[in-house]
């Protein structure tokens, strides 16, 4: 545009970013080879301006008027932006050729209009990656009503000038015969390509169904497979019919095939599963990305899309669905894996995750491995590896309190001063916090109601318990009794004590140390 407006009718674009113009056509003696041409533009990496001493020359009174449609594509979500370089909405007036002025006034090379009044720019080409099927792109214009403008998450995309085929494929493997093909390469919709057959639908298409490879054939006709074989290749030249939707490619010939690569590659899930994990509709195990392939899902084809796109898991369930995710599943979720059971359509011998249910792969995707989950839990840390075994790591915590004192009925007990725990061997582990006191024959000498000194001898105590326990000396005012006792508050006057069963519920509850408010049985610890 610059050229023309200074009334030169040829430009030419150099070293990525110099521009020159001229009102003489170039001689046909200056011609270089175009790879020489290979330089990126600054403006749009997608494009290429010239080269070291090369420029790349256009005529501008060449017809740019006519924006190319590219076909219907799908967002991931209304964060996750695919035409991201400008926007407006046009309620009640939106048409494509007003989306397509309103992206070239503002230079960019693509325009999408979505759900009826909203129109992108963009100078990024949109990935076939991310084409959608044309039934989806089907909500109508609000100026025109015979339009299509894109729908839900989905763009109906233009291409506004439509001169660079820095696009063509590098995955073309070449031309083949398809009469070896009938059974691998299975045929898409034939009357929706009589029009618009090229090879990025084609390869988009065959790419969202987990197929390997796509081939056209006699310009109008789409296929899909699993498997080439070398020895059916022919002359590249068989393959001569123009494309129905772009005449500048070749989609095939007359029984042959044009077959390209759609980049989905074929690593083995051996080695790699993480186990069968619940899931739910209303929070996914994994969120990243969900695709159907009704025909043709296995563990293995899961497991390379989702490491194409840059997953770090891959899971499938209910036999033809394949999820994709960054985060780990939580070991908390993990169920037998007899319940991933459900044979998968694309190979009847291998399992494909069941009602709710997947089967869980780590794609490998990424330099550094993935981080292990870790629960912990007072005293026990338990560390589930990012791989089968789990590794179980238990640690001793030791934890030192001041002694308490206790409150019974003007009366005090407390540790012995001087005294170091002993380690009692336990009698029951029913009720560990029990104290069970069975008294020698000799009486307290220090009836007094305070603690004795320490002397040479022992009381016998027999505890129910797992830690050690003080040394305790409880006053007596009664002869022992050769029955075993558990002490409690005082009882009313003339009331005669009762023995009490350390597991009576009903009767008055065992002291805690940490209670002063009631009388409750002293922890051994």
């Amino acid at each position: 545009s610059y050229c023309k407006t200074k009334g030169m009718r040829y430009f030419g674009l150099r070293n990525s970013y110099e521009c020159f113009c001229s009102i003489e056509r170039p001689s046909f003696k200056k011609i270089a080879d175009a790879p020489e041409c290979n330089m990126k533009c600054e403006g749009n990496p997608r494009e290429t301006c010239g080269g070291g001493l090369r420029l790349s020359v256009y005529d501008s009174e060449e017809d740019f008027s006519t924006a190319k449609y590219m076909g219907c594509y799908k967002e991931r979500s209304v964060t996750a932006r695919l035409m991201t370089g400008a926007s407006k909405e046009f309620r009640g007036t939106l048409t494509n050729q007003q989306c397509i002025q309103f992206c070239r006034d503002k230079g960019f090379s693509y325009a999408g209009t979505q759900y009826s009044f909203e129109c992108y720019c963009s100078n990024e080409r949109p990935h076939f990656k991310s084409a959608a099927n044309e039934k989806d792109c089907n909500a109508k214009c609000d100026g025109n009503e015979d339009e299509n403008c894109g729908g839900g998450l989905k763009l109906s995309v233009f291409d506004l000038y439509d001169k660079s085929t820095d696009h063509v494929y590098s995955s073309f493997l070449g031309c083949y015969e398809k009469s070896n093909y009938q059974r691998n390469f299975l045929p898409y919709d034939e009357d929706y390509f009589k029009k618009l057959l090229t090879p990025e639908f084609c390869v988009g298409y065959c790419y969202r169904r987990g197929y390997r490879y796509a081939g056209m054939e006699s310009g109008s006709s789409c296929f899909c497979a699993t498997a080439i074989q070398a020895v059916n290749k022919v002359n590249d030249l068989q393959c001569n019919i123009p494309c129905s939707g772009d005449k500048k490619f070749k989609c095939g010939g007359n029984g042959k095939l044009s077959v390209y690569h759609t980049e989905i590659s074929d690593q083995s899930e051996e080695g790699r599963l993480l186990g069968c994990f619940e899931d739910s509709g209303s929070r996914r195990t994994l969120s990243g990305l969900e695709i159907v392939f009704e025909e043709t899902n296995t563990p293995r084809l899961c497991l390379n899309v989702c490491l194409q796109l840059g997953f770090k898991y891959a899971g499938v369930q209910y036999g033809y669905e394949c999820f994709c995710g960054n985060r780990p599943p939580p070991r908390e979720l993990e169920k037998p894996e007899s319940e991933c059971s459900m044979k998968c359509p694309g190979d009847r011998s291998k399992m494909c995750g069941g009602g709710w249910r997947l089967l869980i792969f780590n794609t490998g995707s990424g330099s550094s491995p993935k981080p292990a989950i870790v629960v912990t839990q007072p005293a026990m840390t338990l560390t589930a590896a990012a791989e089968r075994p789990y590794t179980l790591t238990t640690t001793t915590t030791t934890t030192t309190r001041r002694p308490s004192t206790l409150l019974m009925n003007s009366q005090t007990v407390r540790p012995v001063a001087n005294t170091k725990p002993q380690m009692v061997k336990p009698v029951s582990s029913k009720k560990p916090h029990v104290v069970t006191v069975r008294p020698t024959a000799s009486n307290n000498p220090n009836p007094g109601g305070k603690p004795s000194k320490p002397s040479n001898s022992r009381p016998s105590h027999t505890v129910s318990s797992q830690k050690p326990t003080p040394n305790l000396t409880i006053p007596q005012t009664k002869p022992p009794k050769t029955h075993v006792t558990t002490w409690r508050p005082p009882t009313e006057p003339n009331q005669q004590p009762t023995q009490q069963k350390p597991w009576d519920n009903n009767k008055p509850e065992d002291l805690s140390p940490w209670d002063s408010n009631k009388p409750q049985q002293q922890s051994p610890w």
